[in-house]
């Protein structure tokens, strides 16, 4: 470790007794022919004790059973153990396994409390039984410190050449408190997904899953912007909010239109016509898409068959699907199937959990682990080995501290929301007003249609007598 000397053992440090960790003595050697002591260092002779970048974890317990490896039951020496880094009483290896637990969609209590239970910090409950804590701020802590170095090493820092993008959203209840007490009303935070493919349409997985208090034109461009690079093959679906943002931030991209989201569409004019899923024309519609003879067919067939509203979508969306036919490409990808199966999964994972998350930061960094744990790519090893490779650069402290993703009392997450309902005001107010007027439009037309002319009424005249 560049030391010139000998080093020993020079006994251990550590705030916890259970949780000792080396520390080490560098002596310097003798030279026999200078009769003095050879230099260490440059401006130095004198001996120093010194600690590991990554000390080594030596846990003893209670009863004075030496501690083991938990994989081949070798009792430890020591000098021996897992490692951690400074400052920490948890070892890399219980960190990468909450990380993993996290992105598996785990709790972060229930994180917490099997990385405490692993690494025997217990505390006495009410019962008097000796229990591992399930206060979540662990697992919080070990995102802040060590989620980020994943991600960064996982995620590519720049936009694929081809990429998907789609959005899902759901409810949250933001709840403040102010002078007259709690206050509650409704929101709704919208995950706008980036899907990357590097080689081409072959395998792809998420590299970008943002928690937007909107999925408007400006949060998507902010998304889009926000890593350098722009990719040639943009496929999304007809969404003007983020065919806008691609067109403001990815000019020279190629925009192709989600098969699957046509497909969709044209099925629910068919299902309004009367026409199930096991109809003709319902199963001509995928290859219809895909091949312009077949479109033809498929609009003869419509119209011999009376389903007028597909043909109506037909005709008012040639323009749009003979553009289609003329950028096909094959090797591209053609669908955004594959990033709204992980949407919806990170959706599912985070369960009844999204009324508790506040911070953005946070939350988006757990759906980027639950995308490379879709991915294959959460492991505890590529972790360990991840987290340990970052610390040894940084002289074995973590760069973040693990308060860093912290909003010190205020909520990220719920301040973009409140951001974009107040920027989407005046256009929802404009368009309720349209809509209303449209209405008592329709109302007055329909009433001046079903009005019946008044009836002649005629006075009889008396009979002569």
């Amino acid at each position: 470790m560049g030391h010139q000397g000998d080093v020993w053992l020079d006994g251990f440090y550590g705030r916890d007794k259970h949780h000792e960790r080396p520390r080490f003595r560098c002596v310097p050697r003798i030279d026999p022919h200078a009769g003095k002591r050879r230099a260490l260092h440059a401006d130095s002779t004198e001996q120093h004790t010194f600690i590991e970048p990554l000390a080594r974890c030596h846990r003893t317990s209670s009863s004075g059973v030496p501690h083991f490896c938990e994989e081949c039951e070798h009792v430890l020496d020591r000098h021996e153990g897992p490692q951690t880094s400074r400052g920490q009483a948890f070892t890399l290896r219980e960190a990468a396994h909450a990380l993993v637990e996290v992105a598996q969609g785990i709790s972060m209590r229930r994180a917490s409390r099997d990385a405490r239970d692993a690494a025997e910090r217990l505390s006495t409950n009410l019962w008097g039984m000796l229990r591992a804590s399930d206060h979540g701020q662990l697992a919080s802590d070990q995102l802040a410190m060590f989620g980020t170095i994943v991600r960064d090493a996982l995620i590519p820092p720049t936009w694929p050449d081809s990429v998907a993008l789609d959005e899902i959203s759901f409810d949250v209840v933001i709840t403040d408190l102010t002078g007259t007490g709690k206050v509650s009303s409704p929101g709704t935070v919208s995950v706008l997904g980036v899907y990357g493919y590097p080689t081409g349409r072959g395998s792809g997985r998420a590299v970008a899953l943002a928690a937007r208090g909107g999925g408007d034109a400006l949060e998507w461009q902010a998304v889009l912007r926000s890593r350098p690079d722009e990719p040639s093959w943009v496929v999304c679906d007809q969404g003007k909010a983020v065919t806008s943002a691609i067109k403001t931030v990815w000019p020279n991209a190629t925009t192709y239109v989600c098969e699957a989201h046509l497909r969709m569409l044209a099925e629910k004019r068919l299902a309004a016509d009367g026409f199930d899923s096991t109809s003709g024309l319902w199963k001509a519609l995928p290859a219809a898409i895909a091949d312009r003879s077949r479109w033809d067919q498929l609009e003869a067939d419509a119209c011999a068959a009376g389903a007028a509203r597909l043909v109506a979508w037909i005709r008012t969306n040639r323009r749009l699907i003979e553009r289609q036919w003329a950028i096909r490409d094959p090797n591209r990808p053609l669908s955004i199937g594959g990033l709204e199966t992980v949407l919806r999964e990170v959706v599912h994972r985070l369960g009844d959990r999204r009324l508790v998350f506040r911070n953005r930061a946070r939350i988006e960094l757990v759906f980027d682990l639950m995308g490379l744990e879709m991915a294959g790519l959460a492991t505890e090893r590529r972790f360990r080995e991840i987290i340990r490779r970052e610390l040894l650069r940084n002289g074995g402290r973590p760069r973040r501290g693990r308060r860093s993703l912290d909003d010190h009392g205020s909520s990220s997450l719920y301040g973009a929301i409140r951001q974009v309902q107040t920027r989407l005001a005046p256009k929802r107010a404009q368009n309720v007003r349209a809509q209303t007027a449209r209405r008592a439009r329709q109302k007055a037309a329909g009433q001046s249609h079903l009005r019946r002319p008044p009836k002649l009424v005629t006075k009889r005249r008396p009979a002569l007598p």
